[in-house]
C-alpha cells in the first residue's frame, strides 16, 4: 500500500505524538486517516525505532539519576523511563548491565527471572520484568511477533517465486554453502525489471533515466523487510543491501508497507 504525501505527513505527525507518550495508535485513528490499522501501526513502530535510536545517548547519561529517583520514591522503572521519553525495555537492559550483570541476556532472564542472575536484587525483579514485557514498541512479545512476521513474508516470497518456476537459492541455502553475505533470495537466473515499472508513478523520470527508450535492468537478489518503508527507513538498510550489490550485482528490497513508489539507489538497489 502506498500513501500520498499528505497522508504520510499526517500519519507521521500522529505517530510521533503517540510515541512520545508511549501510546499505540488506534483503529479509529487509522480509519479517520483513511489507512489500514496494520499500515499505521507498522509506521508507528518505524517512527518509534528512530526515536529510540536518537534518545540512546541521553538515556545512558540518565540511568543513574532515574534509578536513584526510583529508589527514593518507589515509582516503577516503567513509569520513570516512559516519563523521560526512553524505551523501558532498553532502559532496563542497560540498567542491569551497568549495575548488576554486564553479560545480561534478556531471554535468560525471562526464562528464569529469580535464578538466572543472582546479582540482581530480588526487589527489582518484578520491576525489570514489567519493563521487558510492557514496552509497547520494544517488548519481548513485540520483538517475537516482529520476527514471526518477517519469517512469514520470507515464506510468502519463496512460495511466490516457486509457483512461477523461478529458480533461486534461499538464505539458508547460501549459508550452507558458506556464503558470507546472504539476502533472502539469490536468483539463479537474473530477472529483468523495466525502468518504467520502477518509476510507474513518475513516467517523466523514467524517460530521463532510459533516454526515452524502454530499458530493462537485471536483479540478482531479493530481500524482504516486513516493516514500513519510507526514505529514512530504507536508507537504514543501504549498507546491508550495498554489500549484496558488491557481491551479487543489482537487486531488489521489499517493504511491508510503503509511502514512496518503487525507486532505485544508483540504479543498483530497487524498492
Amino acid at each position: 500500500m502506498e500513501w500520498d504525501s499528505e497522508t504520510y505527513e499526517k500519519c507521521k505527525e500522529l505517530c510521533r505524538e503517540k510515541c512520545r507518550s508511549y501510546e499505540k495508535v488506534s483503529e479509529v485513528e487509522a480509519y479517520d486517516l483513511g489507512v489500514s490499522y496494520q499500515s499505521l501501526f507498522s509506521h508507528q513502530c518505524q517512527v518509534s525505532t528512530q526515536l529510540i535510536k536518537s534518545s540512546m545517548g541521553g538515556m545512558f547519561k540518565s540511568i543513574e539519576r532515574i534509578y536513584r529517583n526510583h529508589v527514593r520514591t518507589g515509582r516503577s522503572l516503567l513509569e520513570l523511563s516512559i516519563n523521560e521519553g526512553f524505551s523501558p525495555y532498553n532502559f532496563a537492559l542497560q540498567l542491569v548491565k551497568r549495575k548488576w550483570a554486564s553479560n545480561f541476556k534478556v531471554k535468560f532472564f525471562m526464562n528464569s527471572p529469580n535464578t538466572a542472575y543472582p546479582t540482581i536484587p530480588e526487589e527489582e525483579i518484578d520491576m525489570l520484568w514489567e519493563c521487558f514485557v510492557d514496552d509497547p514498541f520494544n517488548s519481548v512479545i513485540h520483538n517475537q511477533i516482529r520476527a514471526s512476521v518477517g519469517s512469514q513474508y520470507e515464506d510468502m516470497l519463496n512460495s511466490n517465486l516457486a509457483s512461477l518456476n523461478i529458480p533461486f537459492e534461499t538464505e539458508e541455502d547460501l549459508r550452507r554453502r558458506g556464503v558470507p553475505k546472504t539476502p533472502d533470495i539469490r536468483l539463479s537466473i537474473p530477472l529483468g525489471i523495466r525502468v518504467e515499472d520502477v518509476y510507474r508513478f513518475r513516467p517523466s523520470e523514467a524517460m530521463d533515466v532510459c533516454g526515452g527508450e524502454e530499458e530493462v535492468l537485471p536483479i540478482h537478489w531479493i530481500d524482504s523487510k516486513a516493516c514500513f518503508g519510507d526514505k529514512i527507513a530504507i536508507k537504514d538498510n543501504l549498507k546491508q543491501f550495498t554489500s549484496y550489490v558488491n557481491r551479487f550485482g543489482p537487486g531488489m528490497g521489499f517493504k511491508k508497507e510503503c509511502f514512496f513508489p518503487l525507486f532505485p539507489f544508483d540504479m543498483s538497489i530497487f524498492f
